[in-house]
């Protein structure tokens, strides 16, 4: 009876002895239409849970749910500013990662208290552009602001798809907690992360001139005339917009009792 129960439950005890339960926090920042660099004065806050397995010394398989605002503004940008455009969202994200670690890390005999290391995967995000507009901040997707609404239109998903990679560093504190610091980017397959992708509409000829006046904010700093017309590029669809995490990370290594605790590397 014994053994039977050892047998069922040894895939359990492996698992724990190898497992990670963390924690992350930071700051997130976006690149895409309204920022073609990262416009570090509009980072905002960013966290999330992970349970990162050990797959030997240098593999593991990471799992992870985060919160990050992005926020991005014309007017951090000379070439952007007459557009007048700017946008805020908050992503929910759900990944799963590979870590590779350059030193053979661990708690086990000849692996290292350190080591840096890279990251790719996959993530499913949901995101929901907002915009401030007369002191409200108002969603955008509802109101199709490059004519998603309109005969022949085609509006955009919130839940979407993203490629996840970048580098970090993690350090064994003790046999139980580990800290570490990461830089994540997030290729996101969607070029509305921030309701900006193709061309001004024709919102005056299809009857509903009030949705312009989100979709063309140029004339707002501008003494009310619009610098924009119908056909012209609101933004480029030719590039995906992408987000960026970075943050510390704080870890709990999971040890089974020591009657169990058989180590394999």
């Amino acid at each position: 009876m014994k053994k039977i129960i050892f047998i069922l439950f040894l895939p359990l005890t492996i698992l724990a002895q190898n497992t990670d339960i963390g924690v992350m926090l930071g700051g997130a920042n976006y690149i895409g239409d309204l920022a073609p660099d990262v416009a570090y004065n509009e980072t905002r806050p960013c966290g999330g849970l992970f349970v990162r397995n050990r797959l030997s010394p240098y593999f593991a398989l990471r799992h992870s749910l985060s919160y990050a605002r992005i926020k991005g503004d014309d007017a951090n940008f000379e070439f952007n500013r007459p557009r007048n455009l700017s946008f805020r969202s908050d992503i929910i994200e759900v990944a799963s990662v590979v870590e590779f670690n350059f030193l053979p890390f661990g708690r086990e005999i000849l692996t290292k208290n350190f080591t840096s290391y890279a990251f790719i995967g996959i993530a499913f995000f949901r995101h929901n552009p907002k915009t401030e507009f007369n002191g409200k901040w108002i969603t955008l997707r509802p109101l199709g602001t490059e004519g998603q609404g309109l005969p022949g239109g085609k509006n955009y998903g919130l839940m979407q798809v993203a490629l996840p990679f970048g580098m970090g560093c993690k350090y064994n504190i003790n046999d139980n907690w580990l800290i570490g610091a990461e830089l994540g980017f997030r290729r996101a397959y969607t070029d509305y992360i921030d309701d900006v992708s193709t061309k001004y509409p024709d919102f005056n000829a299809a009857g509903i001139p009030d949705a312009m006046l989100v979709s063309d904010r140029s004339g707002e700093i501008n003494g009310g005339k619009s610098l924009a017309a119908a056909g012209d590029a609101r933004g480029n669809p030719d590039t995906k917009d992408w987000y960026v995490l970075a943050g510390i990370t704080l870890a709990y290594r999971i040890i089974p009792p020591k009657a169990c605790n058989n180590n394999f590397y």
